[in-house]
């Protein structure tokens, strides 16, 4: 992070998924990951600000706040969020990240002490996780998150959001490989990702957070859903989904006798798809045959293969005209969309 990226639009979505994430409750901690201003164009992209018709809805407390804190021509600097309300309950490390390998250690440290005890860790580095090239001591390792960091935050109980830039790399095969270097370093089998344009976030949640985590992954579609897609959304764990006659536990996925829903309700519907968005594959044909024979016709389902960075337009079965629709990002690059 540097703090002339201060309310640009990847900022905007940071904040959006950090305020969706902590609002079942969970205490925050930010670590800036701070590294100096520079003379590049990156960091000027607020032109979202002057176009509220379609950005303001995502979150409309956050957009007027960031609006505010930048109006008058104010100098973007990530003490003026520190300062506001627009982030509850949230610890600030702000020091900014040395290149050297004896301070970098001791800054890392320090860090460690200020947010320990926090629920939800989120690091904010320039470009991303660790890489071969730019190990501890080396000339701009600044801008990376060691993966030593990382497990030192882990093993300290907290929660981990990491700020990540898509690299030119296939985007799932890319999702993947962070993905398992996550799993192997944490010895964890779920990282959730969150994808925009030009960012990926890097969901790894404690056991013992999952629950209130989900309650902003669930909200995520709702107002982001042009912004921000869930990959990876293997997010429920809860005991009770087998005792629920509305739900289609994995065990059971393969059973085309298998009740998915035992009559037409809304609210049950959508609560059965926000658990199991991981299990909504397109190319899981029993998925989609439960889903296409007992939803009510209130109720459609489309299907739609996403290019590379964009969305195409979804063939509908059956799009009765003022429903709502939401979508899930599969981990094969597929999405569900679903209208009610």
């Amino acid at each position: 992070m540097k703090n002339q990226y201060f309310g640009d639009v990847s900022d905007y979505m940071k904040y959006g998924l950090l305020r969706l994430l902590t609002d079942g409750g969970l205490t925050l901690g930010v670590n800036w990951m701070l590294t100096p201003n520079d003379d590049g164009p990156d960091g000027k992209k607020r032109e979202y600000l002057s176009a509220p018709s379609k950005w303001r809805g995502c979150d409309e407390a956050l957009y007027d706040g960031l609006t505010a804190l930048l109006d008058g021509g104010r100098t973007p600097d990530v003490s003026l969020l520190e300062n506001s309300d627009l982030l509850s309950d949230t610890t600030f490390f702000s020091d900014l990240v040395p290149d050297g390998k004896e301070d970098r250690v001791a800054w890392a440290s320090q860090s460690l002490d200020t947010l320990n005890g926090c629920d939800l860790v989120f690091l904010d580095p320039d470009n991303g996780l660790e890489i071969k090239s730019k190990k501890i001591g080396t000339k701009n390792s600044r801008k990376f998150a060691l993966w030593d960091e990382v497990r030192a935050y882990w093993e300290q109980g907290s929660s981990l959001l990491i700020y990540q830039h898509w690299i030119h790399m296939e985007r799932s095969a890319f999702f993947n490989q962070q993905a398992t270097h996550l799993k192997e370093l944490l010895g964890v089998d779920q990282v959730i990702g969150v994808s925009t344009a030009h960012v990926l976030f890097l969901l790894v949640p404690q056991s013992q957070h999952i629950k209130q985590l989900e309650v902003g992954l669930t909200r995520l579609p709702l107002g982001w859903d042009s912004q921000m897609s869930l990959i990876d959304t293997k997010v429920a764990h809860s005991t009770d989904i087998e005792d629920d006659p509305r739900c289609l536990p994995e065990r059971v996925i393969d059973d085309l006798s298998y009740p998915l829903v035992t009559e037409f309700d809304p609210a049950g519907v959508y609560d059965l798809l926000e658990k199991h968005r991981g299990e909504l594959a397109p190319e899981n044909v029993y998925v989609q045959y439960h889903l296409l024979k007992h939803l009510s016709d209130g109720l459609t389902v489309c299907v739609d293969t996403v290019a590379e960075g964009t969305w195409g337009d979804p063939e509908t079965v059956s799009a009765p005209p003022g429903t709502a629709r939401y979508f899930w990002m599969t981990k094969d690059q597929h999405a569900i969309w679903v209208n009610i």
